[in-house]
């Protein structure tokens, strides 16, 4: 395992050994999205010039209650940004894909409304400073009911579609798993963050699945030029609750200027049924498909010479489960004409398939790479493995017909998650070799498309995290010159937190060359992305943008002040090249974005005990409308310790650089 920390540009990678890689073909929406930006920027830079200013100002006025050595700690401990600290619970974070080199956009569950509503926010990937306003998210939809489990792709319009599970026609009572759920799905401006009116100016979205009296879920998207194909399980033809046999995989193509599917083609409301007419007819067509997964097919094909998509799934009409798949056009046919079978292996089930597209736009190259958890040697000598499959857009299984081993290690390998690039695949999973040792594990194998050769041997296949205790739930994706890999991590799980020992998770990842995965740029058993206090939960990885569940604000109800016990969602940036294993990008980011008008005369101190005073002037309709000041505490570890918002502190803003200052005084002294 060789150690390189510096390996993205060109002349690094030649000072190490490596071979230079080649420039990113990929399209996406960079340019686009810096021209709508650039304006705001340029105010932005103003302000931030005069801000500064004051800053500087204020913390000479107050320099004898500070130390430079408190401030230097701060900035070197505070490096997460939050994504939001809105009131209440912001849950399930997922990123838009494909990863964007200038910004991020991320949708979440939030309860700020009481019932789960969907919310979005994208931010920049250079500041990791929110872009849309208001600045806690933006509503994407506040029906009545729950709205939950968000998926979100670009278009190449200037735009993003979400999708989501809705339950605002249920009858009262708990959600369950006989709760008949529904499919709505939004576009956002990505410039502006609001609603798009071709499809619906209000919080509500359109409908995708609707009114079938049934239960559609395990919902996932992917974008193309013109809108985005959404595919999920659908229970319409079941036979009901608790059996729930002859479910099946439905699939839509909404278009970005209207919100519909197509017109004159296959595409008819709620949906098309993915795979052939009576796909089952030993069991008189009532096995399951379900549990679908889907990546472009970057293939123009069909009369509207778009892209289609490859869509993969869980089928059982050969008796237990088989991965199959199928290539839908943009047109809603079929274009392979069959339901392919991925793997022709021994009959033993096999399990939740993940698929990632190795094409650019234009160029198939090598179609999908699919990953699966595969039961072939269950009952001896009783474990679960990892299996691969590379499909190219004609329909042609590319390697063994039985699929290639990534890992067959003893014991259980699970939840597989899979990323593609150029010639490279890698897949990683929890792993349970070492279960009664170290709990479960992160491990994962790269394979080289075009001959199916292995990183590692499959028996062993690479170890990523082999920490004490859980390391679980890993992600990943690879940009151009990296493998970028974040999991949940519970080594770190003894914690005083005020009132005794707790358990507690924190996000941990590692980076690999993409030219030679086996060169890791952090040895060990990875690098912290966070290890703020409290748990942070279920990372998601885009690019070198990593958002994750935070819950640093839970123990706040033992203070005097915020009673709200909160679970947010936080954000990182990895460094660049050649920055050391701990040094995260956003590090000095940490004064914090409120509600209300663009804040002016911000500046902050800190106390001999680290805690950190920030100031600022804020006109805020919901107090009034007048300018006030307003005053935030942050203590050591960068987490706020008053209300979300801040607190008023006086109103109006009369002499606001005397109040400041004689505010921030007395405070520091006190």
């Amino acid at each position: 395992m060789k150690n390189t920390s510096c390996f993205s540009s060109p002349d690094a990678r030649r000072s190490h050994g490596l071979r230079p890689t080649p420039p990113d073909p990929r399209h996406d929406l960079r340019d686009q999205w810096q021209r709508s930006r650039q304006q705001h920027r340029a105010g932005r830079n103003l302000r931030l010039a005069f801000a500064r200013m004051c800053c500087t100002l204020f913390l000479l006025s107050a320099l004898p209650a500070f130390t430079t050595t408190d401030t230097l700690y701060a900035q070197t401990e505070w490096k997460d940004r939050y994504v939001t600290l809105a009131t209440q619970d912001q849950l399930n974070p997922q990123l838009a894909r494909p990863a964007q080199e200038d910004f991020t956009v991320i949708v979440w569950e939030d309860e700020r409304n009481g019932e789960k509503d969907i919310y979005a926010q994208m931010i920049e990937n250079e500041t990791g400073l929110a872009v849309w306003d208001p600045i806690d998210g933006v509503a994407v939809c506040t029906e009545a009911g729950m709205q939950r489990n968000p998926r979100a792709a670009y278009d190449s319009l200037g735009g993003v579609i979400i999708v989501w599970e809705d339950y605002r026609h249920r009858s009262t009572g708990p959600v369950t798993d006989s709760t008949v759920c529904e499919l709505y799905a939004h576009r956002l401006v990505l410039s502006t963050g609001l609603r798009d009116g071709n499809w619906s100016s209000q919080p509500e979205g359109v409908p995708v699945c609707v009114q079938t009296l049934a239960i559609a879920r395990d919902v996932c998207i992917v974008g193309t030029t013109d809108g985005a194909y959404i595919a999920w399980t659908d229970y319409r033809n079941s036979n009901g609750y608790t059996a729930y046999k002859n479910r099946d995989v439905y699939m839509q193509y909404l278009l970005s200027q209207s919100g519909s599917y197509p017109a004159g083609a296959s595409w008819q409301a709620n949906g098309i049924n993915v795979t052939a007419p009576n796909p089952c007819p030993v069991f008189n067509d009532s096995c399951d498909q379900q549990h679908p997964d889907i990546a472009l097919d970057f293939a123009q094909r069909t009369a509207y010479g778009k892209y289609g998509a490859i869509v993969v799934y869980e089928d059982n009409r050969a008796d237990p489960l088989q991965i199959y798949s199928d290539n839908i056009g943009a047109d809603g046919t079929n274009l392979w004409g069959y339901d392919l079978r991925v793997a022709t292996s021994p009959v033993q089930n096999q399990h939740w398939p993940r698929v990632a597209s190795t094409g650019v736009e234009g160029d198939p190259r090598h179609g999908v790479v699919i990953a699966w958890e595969d039961y072939r040697n269950y009952y001896s000598p009783q474990r679960i493995d990892v299996f691969a499959q590379n499909v190219t857009h004609l329909g042609v299984r590319a390697w063994d017909t039985t699929g290639v081993a990534l890992c067959t290690a003893d014991s259980s390998q699970s939840r597989v998650r899979i990323a593609a690039r150029d010639d490279l695949a890698m897949a990683v999973w929890e792993d349970e070799r070492d279960l009664p040792v170290t709990a479960c594990d992160v491990y994962g194998n790269a394979v080289d498309i075009p001959t199916a050769l292995l990183e590692w041997p499959a028996t062993t296949a690479g170890l990523l995290s082999q920490a004490l205790y859980d390391q679980c739930k890993p992600e990943i994706d690879i940009r151009e010159n990296d493998i970028v890999i974040a999991w949940e991590d519970w080594r770190d799980y003894l914690e005083d937190d005020g009132g005794g020992i707790i358990m507690t998770a924190n996000i941990y990842g590692h980076s690999l060359d993409v030219t030679d995965p086996s060169q890791y740029r952090w040895p060990g058993n990875g690098q912290p992305i966070t290890l703020a206090k409290h748990d942070q939960l279920q990372p998601q990885v885009s690019g070198n943008v990593i958002v994750f569940g935070d819950e640093r604000r839970k123990p706040i109800a033992a203070y005097q002040l915020d009673q709200r016990m909160d679970a947010n969602i936080y954000a990182q940036q990895l460094g660049g090249e050649c920055d050391l294993p701990t040094e995260m990008h956003w590090k000095e980011e940490f004064v914090n974005w409120t509600w209300g008008t663009e804040i002016q005369e911000h500046c902050f101190v800190v106390d001999s005990l680290g805690n950190t005073y920030a100031v600022w002037i804020e006109m805020r309709p919901d107090q009034g409308g007048a300018e006030s000041v307003f005053a935030q505490k942050l203590d050591m570890d960068g987490v706020p310790k008053w209300y979300n918002d801040g607190v008023m502190v006086s109103t109006p803003a009369i002499l606001a650089c005397i109040r400041i200052s004689a505010w921030m005084r007395m405070r520091v002294r006190t």
